[in-house]
């Protein structure tokens, strides 16, 4: 089971929970499990940018060692 917030209180909630368990209020059927792919999409770009800025950063530093010898 996944687990996403609830876009009215934000605490974590079931995906599929027909309301949240805080505040009671109630979802459409698939509304959790859409916020939780499009969380998990956001997590995934966003871990895949931390990954690559390092990385090129690291490569353009050595291009610049390379380039002065």
């Amino acid at each position: 089971m996944s687990l996403t917030h609830c876009p009215d209180c934000r605490r974590l909630c079931f995906v599929d929970f027909a309301s949240c368990p805080s505040c009671a209020l109630s979802f459409r059927p698939g509304v959790l499990r859409d916020a939780a792919v499009a969380e998990e999409k956001s997590f995934r770009v966003r871990s895949n940018v931390m990954f690559l800025i390092p990385f090129v950063g690291a490569l353009a530093v050595l291009a610049v060692m390379l380039m002065r010898t």
